[in-house]
């Protein structure tokens, strides 16, 4: 049989560390705790990542290329000379 007096108590200071056994296991939970949301987290962003990798590029471009600004579509206007070269042909096939 063991004494009791062999285990460690709650409110035993442990000597080199100043610190108690319960102020101890306070602290391993809380870095318990601390490690878990710090995995979560991990995992959350690894998985935002992993499926904005898994969309299509061309849903990705098209969003991108939407949201900023100064992004213009193309417009299609004739040089002044070729409106002047198509308005004289036109008029000659009549």
């Amino acid at each position: 049989m063991v004494s009791s007096d062999t285990f460690l108590r709650h409110d035993d200071v442990i000597e080199g560390f100043g610190l108690t056994i319960g102020e101890i296991r306070a602290f391993a939970r809380r870095q318990f705790v601390g490690s878990v949301v710090v995995a979560f987290l991990v995992v959350t962003v690894a998985g935002f990542v992993a499926l904005w990798l898994c969309t299509p590029p061309m849903l990705r471009d098209y969003a991108t290329a939407h949201k900023s600004r100064g992004v213009e579509q193309p417009a299609f206007v004739m040089s002044s000379d070729r409106l002047v070269a198509t308005t004289k042909r036109a008029s000659e096939v009549r």
